[in-house]
């Protein structure tokens, strides 16, 4: 597994998480004895939501969801399928979110954190500028020392 993958496993699902460049890609595994019809995954400034052929797909209340068009193209005991996203570059990260797998038995699946587009964090901004600040004062300090011991090496020479 590369570092730009991640899985998760819960009762009866495997989901298998690959990020490459700002597309999040959801290989969803069916191990259970009934056929998944549903996926949905919390996501955050995300776009173009791909999902199998002949399943519904929606954007709503920060929740990308998928649902199979019927029976036939529901996810099979043993079978995979991918769903997909883009995250746009509108303060969004990577980090942590709930998906759920309804199965046709009625069972739904939770998995507390998969990999997911989330929102930046408020005070990201704030911290990157102290950590710059910090590190233009103790460089400034830095040279102001060589300095001054450059000037009295050269003043106490006779």
């Amino acid at each position: 597994m590369f570092p730009n993958e991640a899985e998760f496993e819960a009762e009866d699902v495997h989901v298998h998480v690959s990020v490459r460049s700002n597309i999040y890609t959801y290989t969803v595994t069916n191990l259970g004895t009934s056929p998944i019809i549903a996926f949905e995954v919390r996501e955050h400034s995300a776009y173009n939501f791909i999902a199998p052929e002949d399943w519904d797909k929606e954007f709503s209340g920060g929740v990308a969801r998928a649902r199979a068009g019927n029976t036939e193209v529901a996810i099979r005991p043993g079978e995979a399928a991918d769903f997909s996203l883009r995250l746009s570059s509108k303060g969004a990260v990577l980090g942590y979110a709930p998906a759920k797998v309804h199965f046709q038995s009625g069972k739904t699946v939770t998995i507390s954190g998969v990999w997911a587009t989330v929102p930046e964090p408020r005070g990201y901004v704030g911290w990157v500028s102290a950590i710059v600040l910090i590190i233009l004062l103790l460089h400034t300090t830095v040279l102001v020392y060589k300095d001054r011991r450059r000037q009295k090496a050269f003043v106490s020479e006779p």
